[in-house]
């Protein structure tokens, strides 16, 4: 039944019988104070925003789901704890949009596509995508605030949407391993901070064919994005291809060289 426990907002724990196969959408939606719930082996499919703005803080998704619908972990705002099915081979739009708290997921190795914002305003700090993933959609990974390292964005992928990581500010840079994959605009705008006389460069992979620089006695630019920090400061570089699209940009800030 779709819907049958929705804004059940006194409902703090449940146990699902073993045997059912699906959890229908919407099942749970706005039961703010379920804090505690299985998932039995028997589930297949779950549907969309079945958990969406539940309470619960972890979640085990058993290895015969293969299939989690649009939404379904949106907006948990205690949710630290994923556990995903090696059974799945997407993950969803909006899955885990705006669980602010969920900082560690391990992707499984035999996902093929990420959709639409699917870690969009998650609390993720770091994030690993495996070689079996051959799409990204947009923003799937926007607005991470707490993501920092390098996103390294493997072969086999053919197609990044836009604006994937616009809004994680700390990634220190993005890694595309295929050449030839199709991009997006707007894929990294972050912000760095390095010394005078260093360089830096944000993103490899994008072909990007021409750089700007606002503050050139602050950071000088190639073509290709290579920073030079110049003198103390600050300076925006923008990046763009051969289409002159806006590919990203980076914030930068210059401080006094390493003695």
């Amino acid at each position: 039944t779709v819907g049958v426990f929705e804004d059940y907002t006194n409902l703090k724990k449940i146990t699902l019988p073993e045997g059912m196969t699906e959890i229908p959408k919407r099942t749970f939606y706005n039961c703010m104070n379920l804090t505690s719930i299985n998932i039995p082996s028997t589930v297949k499919t779950i549907g969309e925003y079945a958990f969406c703005n539940t309470g619960i803080k972890s979640i085990t998704i058993p290895n015969n789901v293969t299939t989690i619908e649009y939404s379904a972990f949106r907006s948990c705002s205690n949710l630290e704890e994923v556990k995903l099915s090696t059974g799945m081979t997407e993950i969803a739009r909006l899955t885990f949009y705006n669980s602010q708290k969920l900082k560690d997921i391990t992707i499984p190795s035999n996902i093929t596509a990420i959709r639409n914002d699917a870690f969009a305003h998650t609390g993720i700090t770091t994030i690993t995508i495996p070689s079996s993933v051959k799409v990204i959609e947009d923003g799937a990974f926007s607005y991470c605030e707490q993501l920092t390292g390098t996103i390294i964005i493997p072969t086999n992928v053919t197609a990044i949407g836009d604006s994937l990581l616009e809004g994680s500010r700390k990634v220190e840079r993005l890694e595309i391993k295929n050449t030839n994959a199709t991009i997006g605009t707007r894929i990294l705008m972050n912000r760095k901070t390095i010394a005078q006389g260093e360089k830096y460069k944000a993103i490899e992979g994008a072909n990007i064919t021409s750089s700007t620089s606002n503050n050139e006695e602050v950071a000088a630019v190639t073509a290709d994005g290579t920073i030079t920090a110049v003198g103390e400061g600050t300076a925006s570089i923008h990046y763009y291809n051969s289409d002159n699209e806006f590919i990203g940009s980076t914030t930068l800030t210059v401080t006094k060289p390493v003695s």
